[in-house]
């Protein structure tokens, strides 16, 4: 190629020859099959993997490629670059937003150190909604068909714009949201008791948040449990945990378990849940840790006296996973300072020191415990009076103040 400068006048006499190489025909070729997959797990956080495919004739070829890619719709887009050797037609991009647009191209170099240019590709990143849950937690009950969900708020959402929350249940997953079974929740508290479920399912659940100024949060995640299969259930009845306990002094009791045999080798340890109001939540009951499996006795301190309390002996696995199906919840009784005073009494009148055997926590139906009348120790709460039973004036039952009252101002 020569090259002359000139003007109307004249003609340059002198040129400059320059030397051009044009690729050959089988130097050309175009990239095809471009396939862009992406993996957001969080908005912000995720992964674009790119693949494509060159001609069989000119894969041998190839000893590299250059990658460039930027934003859509600025002005002067930032072009980032990442460029490899070798014929691997693949890319990662792991620095892309989520939902945001992006242009791409591709350039290929051959041995000859020729270069073909793919072209200007556009794709767009899936839009990701950030999950308002953290976790959601599965605790079974005596009653098979009944379970228990409680659930934890990530530390973005504002509890206090929280009006309630729209829970989705399921067997089958596949299925169209419309033939997801529909709870209301009209509490800002994270639970929700689930029953008439069937035994050994599998169900799949998803709580959206409902704010007071009618936004709903869609939740993105999906949270599964499995219902408990009777006939284990009932092989396990006999030989679930069993729990005693004994006041040793004033607002203090000790208290004794075993594990299921079943279980036995997986456990490392346990939590202890423990409340003298049941209603609260269980991440508001008191909780100690035992570390070590080979320790089934601990000492609870700093209880009310002539109080029922509710415990919960919640294994722990080798997995760092806990046994939700092995838990048990019992009763006890903190003793008051008048029992303590008896049992400090003389040989002759002092009972005899012993582990009482807890009794099982039943669901919240009105509960009504037999008494003696006449004895020093009724056996009743602090807030209860053994009231003597008509027929047989030597029994009676423990009645609560407010439960007395009621009747006696119904």
């Amino acid at each position: 190629m020569t090259i002359r400068s000139a003007t109307e006048a004249r003609t340059s006499a002198t040129a400059a020859i320059i030397e051009i190489t044009m690729p050959r025909e089988e130097d050309y070729f175009e990239i095809g099959n471009l396939i862009i997959s992406s993996h957001f797990k969080q908005v912000g956080q995720g992964t674009v993997n790119l693949t494509w495919s060159v001609p069989p004739s000119a894969e041998r070829k190839v000893i590299g490629y250059e990658v460039q890619y930027a934003e859509a719709g600025e002005k002067e887009a930032k072009w980032k670059t990442i460029q490899f050797r070798g014929p691997k037609s693949t890319a990662v991009l792991d620095d892309l937003k989520s939902d945001t647009e992006y242009l791409l191209r591709i350039t290929t170099t051959l041995y000859n150190n020729a270069k073909t240019e793919s072209g200007q590709f556009k794709f767009k990143t899936p839009r990701i909604d950030a999950n308002p849950i953290q976790k959601v937690d599965v605790i079974y009950s005596h009653d098979i068909s009944s379970v228990k969900l409680q659930w934890v708020l990530e530390p973005h959402i504002h509890k206090d714009k929280v009006a309630g929350y729209d829970v989705y249940f399921t067997d089958n997953k596949d299925h169209p949201d419309a033939q997801w079974q529909f709870v209301r929740v009209d509490s800002a508290e994270g639970s929700l008791s689930l029953d008439n479920l069937s035994e050994s399912t599998v169900y799949y659940v998803r709580v959206n948040v409902r704010n007071h100024d009618g936004t709903v949060i869609r939740a993105p995640s999906i949270y599964k449990f499995a219902t408990i299969d009777s006939s284990k259930y009932k092989e396990s009845a006999s030989e679930s945990n069993s729990l005693s306990y004994k006041n040793i002094e004033i607002g203090k009791v000790e208290i004794s378990w075993t594990y299921p045999r079943r279980i036995l080798d997986s456990v490392v340890g346990a939590t202890i849940l423990y409340t003298n109001r049941k209603n609260l939540s269980s991440d508001q009951w008191q909780r100690l840790s035992i570390p070590d499996s080979k320790n089934t006795s601990i000492i609870l301190t700093n209880l009310q006296p002539g109080t029922r309390y509710t415990v919960q002996i919640l294994p722990e696995l080798y997995t760092g996973e806990f046994a939700y199906a092995d838990m048990e919840q019992f009763e006890m009784r903190v003793d008051r300072e008048e029992d303590q005073q008896l049992n400090r009494g003389p040989p002759l009148v002092r009972p005899p020191e012993r582990f009482q055997q807890m009794k099982a926590a039943e669901k919240e139906f009105l509960r009504i415990i037999s008494c003696n009348p006449d004895a020093i120790i009724s056996g009743c709460a602090w807030d209860e009076q053994c009231i003597a039973r008509v027929e047989d004036s030597k029994k009676g039952w423990c009645i609560s103040n407010s439960l007395k009252d009621a009747i006696l101002n119904s």
